[in-house]
């Protein structure tokens, strides 16, 4: 590959032989298109995600796209705008745990938008969707930096470059029209963490805006708009804006021999990634000694640095959460939901639920620690936890774990049609989770995603 690293990327994105994908890769594909479409049902109900389905659905055209929660078909912009929101309103969508971002919600609504928009072959959608992951994701590793740390959103900020990549692909553009979407993509990157700290919703908005400003930007390069070919690299340009420090090494190595889509984990818990290797080593201990919450009178999670910025301070918020969202990010009351009846799910994070004096009670047991060889090991990424407890009687332990439903840790085909059953129900639909995992798993062998959009309208019609 020739020219400067935008150059590189945009020419990845657009020539990559489809020969080049192994299969492997449109398989984890497959299976976190199934994922985000599940979450994004699941969201549909949130009130956040109501006024914008309200909003939008007074303002957008009709078209040829599929947008959950809505009974029509729109525009690709509008499909993707609602999409993105809709499926990271409850923080259960894919994650990369290397570099700290969810890359689904941006990319996949993107593609699913331009596939549909030119009626593409559900091979063509899952290489889409291969590429988009490893643009956003190789964009978001040369930070130096963990999210919480920076401030910025990687799953929205450096997603509009995967969103654009995997639309532009499917848009047919070539590599210096490529180049031209990921400078328009750069125009319009955007997302901060401020609104986890609030307990407000713009974080549940940024992905929407991500996977809606990626389409405009392959919809505009396809029709000449020129964009700046050094978008990232540039003076001016991405990293030297938006990162205090940054190396690009990681950005191109193994391009095009690793993909990140097969990095990419799979969440059990609707909670922030920070959350789930400590609450599933409490679930092993509860396991192992059989701890009911009574007998609790201690527990120590012991965190990297990242960790504890994201989902231990500041400490009062996280042991008392005063909104959904903040009990998303608190690890206190994660664990607090583990002691009490063994997991999280989405019914721990509503209004009501996390004002429940009992599971309160435990989230103030709860003690976070920085721990310095968790740190060497892991650094920003998300990565390995310790928990150690103590009961009333004077017994005590310790477990570590990996964050389940990584390639770690990964997440059984079992488990994983049980959250998307979970995720339907809870979005209110009266559909078989099987169908839509085997109409997902389809597009491998090149069904017409049509076939997808048309079971999506039937799935989305049969609300209960």
């Amino acid at each position: 590959m020739r020219g400067g690293l935008t150059a590189c990327l945009a020419e990845f994105a657009a020539t990559l032989p489809r020969a080049a994908i192994p299969e492997a890769a449109r398989e984890a594909a497959a299976r976190s298109l199934l994922d985000t479409l599940a979450c994004g049902v699941a969201g549909r109900a949130e009130a956040s995600s109501q006024i914008l389905l309200e909003m939008v659905g007074q303002e957008a055209v009709g078209g040829p796209c599929t947008a959950i929660g809505l009974g029509r078909m729109v525009a690709p912009r509008a499909a993707a705008l609602i999409n993105g929101a809709l499926a990271h309103a409850l923080d259960f969508d894919d994650t990369h745990d290397e570099a700290v971002l969810h890359p689904g919600v941006a990319v996949i609504p993107a593609a699913l938008a331009a596939a549909e928009r030119v009626a593409a072959s559900g091979r063509d959608l899952l290489d889409a969707i291969v590429v988009g992951y490893d643009v956003h994701v190789r964009v978001a590793l040369a930070a130096r930096q963990a999210p919480g740390h920076t401030g910025w959103h990687y799953t929205s900020v450096c997603g509009i470059f995967g969103a654009a990549a995997a639309a532009g692909r499917l848009l047919g553009l070539g590599a210096r029209r490529m180049a031209d979407a990921f400078g328009l993509a750069c125009a319009q990157a955007s997302g901060t963490l401020q609104s986890e700290h609030d307990g407000t919703w713009a974080k549940r908005l940024q992905p929407g805006l991500a996977a809606a400003g990626g389409v405009l930007a392959a919809q505009l390069a396809a029709e000449g708009f020129r964009g700046p070919h050094e978008a990232l690299e540039g003076a001016y340009g991405f990293y030297r804006v938006y990162l205090r420090e940054f190396d690009l090494t990681p950005v191109l190595r193994d391009l095009g021999q690793r993909f990140e889509v097969e990095r990419t984990s799979l969440k059990p818990f609707p909670t922030c990634r920070f959350t789930h290797a400590p609450a599933a080593a409490l679930q092993d201990l509860r396991a192992q000694v059989r701890l009911g919450p009574e007998d609790l009178v201690g527990i120590e999670a012991r965190v990297t640095s990242a960790a504890f910025a994201e989902v231990c301070e500041p400490l009062p918020q996280k042991v008392r959460p005063q909104s959904p969202v903040h009990a998303q990010f608190s690890l206190p009351y994660a664990l607090a939901c583990v002691a009490d009846h063994g997991t999280i799910t989405l019914a721990d994070l509503t209004e009501s639920a996390i004002r429940r004096p009992e599971v309160l009670a435990l989230a103030e047991r709860v003690r976070c620690v920085q721990d310095s060889s968790l740190e060497e090991a892991w650094g920003g990424k998300i990565g390995e936890a310790e928990v150690r407890f103590q009961t009333r009687h004077g017994t005590t332990g310790a477990a570590r774990s990996l964050p389940p439903g990584g390639p770690g840790r990964p997440m059984a085909e079992a488990e994983h049609l049980a959250k998307v059953k979970t995720c339907l129900e809870w979005g209110g639909i009266l559909f078989d989770a099987m169908g839509l995992t085997q109409c997902t798993t389809a597009m491998r062998y090149d069904t017409s995603v049509a076939a997808l959009s048309r079971l999506l309208q039937a799935m989305l019609s049969s609300k209960g």
